[in-house]
């Protein structure tokens, strides 16, 4: 297949998942069948992908797939697509829907065939979109296979995981050129000069997913104590969360945890906020720490560069911060842990 085939497809996709998207329930079971009942499944086999997360991935993907972004991410990128070629094998993560779909479509967008090892979390999904597309364009079928188990019969490797799982795979696959991903959080800066809106906002970027990604926020930098009222008051609108049990196990096992330790702890509904400089927090808990200069920030942030996915924050301070809502739909061109992984494939 050529590029702008590849481009046609995957554009196809795109329209599929926002026509989808755009339908009432019953219009959905009605026209993409197999689709309702992948999403409803997803929940099934993983009880962490409710339908609310499910559909917002698909929301999340279905911005990248159209022929204007995809083509111009092609340009931009300068990708030359491959006359031969290789095989990439892909290992997806399991802790949110449809984690490594941006390194599936970089591999068929450089022309190559992506040899995917599905999490056991995440089986469903996927793989019945391709289902969609495999109806039009059978021929995508020999670009795209899914197995139990990556040999080491491929050019390369792109991993994600924890950082135990990366050790194991730097050790398996440790011949083969890789791009290996392990563990990473976002944080947040607050000035107190945001408006309601844009706290609303960042309760997306806590909550998404119940916090489980590595552009979830699991860390705020905060001015002061007071403005932690207003994130209090916003996260309301996520108080559902504390009716998944899983959640809810965890949510009290850490409130058992701190007021057995005397700990002081603000009780936000759907999660509980801690003074703690650490960037890693326990599911269902945010870190906060008080900062006297945006300067001091931009210095600890500098050296939790390894460890940060991204900054969620106002961009007049930092270019590169991303707006408030936004940490959970990145750009095509937003590569995760800032390794460009056309640049990768196309040098192999």
């Amino acid at each position: 297949m050529k590029p702008d085939c590849i481009i046609d497809v995957l554009d196809k996709l795109g329209s599929i998942i926002s026509n989808f998207l755009s339908l009432s329930e019953e219009e959905r079971v009605a026209k993409y069948p197999e689709l309702s009942t992948a999403v409803l499944d997803c929940h099934e086999q993983n009880s962490w992908f409710v339908k609310p997360f499910v559909i917002n991935s698909l929301k999340g993907v279905s911005q990248w797939l159209n022929k204007d972004k995809l083509w111009s991410f092609y340009n931009e990128n300068r990708i030359k697509f491959a006359k031969t070629p290789k095989t990439i094998g892909l290992i997806m993560a399991g802790n949110i829907p449809l984690v490594g779909f941006h390194d599936f479509i970089i591999v068929l967008l450089t022309g190559n065939k992506a040899v995917v090892k599905l999490s056991s979390k995440d089986t469903i999904l996927l793989p019945t979109l391709v289902s969609y597309l495999e109806k039009d364009f059978p021929e995508i079928a020999k670009h795209i296979s899914f197995v139990q188990e990556i040999t080491d019969n491929i050019d390369a490797l792109i991993a994600s995981g924890t950082n135990n799982t990366m050790s194991y795979f730097s050790y398996k696959y440790g011949q083969i050129p890789s791009i290996l991903r392990g563990s990473r959080n976002s944080v947040a800066v607050i000035t107190g000069n945001e408006t309601a809106e844009e706290i609303e906002e960042l309760t997306k970027d806590i909550c998404l997913y119940f916090g489980m990604g590595c552009r979830s926020v699991s860390k705020i930098y905060l001015p002061d104590e007071e403005c932690i009222k207003q994130i209090q008051d916003s996260l309301s609108a996520y108080s559902w969360m504390t009716n998944h049990k899983d959640w809810s196990d965890n949510l009290r096992f850490q409130k058992a945890m701190m007021l057995t330790k005397g700990e002081t702890f603000y009780d936000c509904g759907p999660v509980i906020m801690i003074q703690e400089s650490k960037l890693n927090s326990p599911m269902s808990v945010v870190h906060f720490e008080i900062y006297k200069s945006i300067e001091e920030v931009k210095k600890s942030l500098k050296a939790l560069d390894s460890m940060v996915q991204c900054v969620v924050g106002d961009a007049k301070i930092d270019n590169s911060w991303v707006p408030f809502g936004k940490s959970q739909y990145p750009d095509i061109n937003d590569f995760a842990d800032r390794i460009n992984t056309c640049d990768f494939i196309m040098q192999l």
